[in-house]
């Protein structure tokens, strides 16, 4: 015995919705994933020059970030010239180790693991260059705590959240008293 058209028709279709959701719902994972596999670069080409900020959400896997050839092209650390030998058209290139406080220099195809307290952020510099602007200012944002640590230090939370609370309240209007009728019984 065959089902009448009707059911299957109706069949399609839920199928057909049900694949519908599926899809967005997919769409909305990998959209979500791929917004927390974001490195921010901070790359000084020149002296006395603001940093170049570059955003990267491809071609890598947190917590590990490559600086690749193309990466470094992206932070105008290579140079375009055809008549210099490919090897020699990357700069010497310095990136800022917050674990060792100091300028280090590396590679093409560098590795770095990125950790929590680097909230995706890299500082990368050319090597002659020696006056980045604003790096103290870049620098104190990320290492600046975003809040303080209830389980490890009482009096910073409570001051922490007094200054939030503080920046956020703004005086009431001022209401007039009311008199409330009296009750009778």
């Amino acid at each position: 015995m065959q089902m009448p058209a009707i059911f299957t028709q109706q069949n399609a279709r839920e199928e057909g919705m049900n694949e519908e959701r599926r899809q967005r719902e997919l769409e909305r994972l990998q959209a979500a994933a791929r917004e927390k596999n974001t490195v921010v670069v901070y790359a000084w080409t020149q002296n006395g020059v603001e940093p170049i900020i570059y955003e990267f959400q491809d071609g890598f896997k947190l917590p590990s970030f490559y600086f690749t050839l193309s990466v470094l092209q992206k932070l105008c650390m290579t140079s375009e010239d055809p008549d210099i030998p490919a090897p020699a058209r990357i700069a010497p290139i310095q990136r800022y180790n917050r674990a060792l406080d100091t300028w280090t220099r590396f590679d093409v195809g560098h590795m770095v693991t990125l950790h929590e307290c680097d909230a995706g952020i890299l500082f990368v510099r050319d090597a002659r260059v020696r006056e980045c602007v604003d790096f103290d200012r870049h620098l104190h944002r990320l290492t600046r705590p975003v809040s303080a640590n209830l389980m490890t230090d009482l009096t910073s939370e409570r001051k922490y959240v007094r200054a939030a609370s503080l920046a956020r309240s703004s005086r009431t209007p001022s209401l007039p008293p009311t008199n409330p009728a009296p009750h009778t019984r």
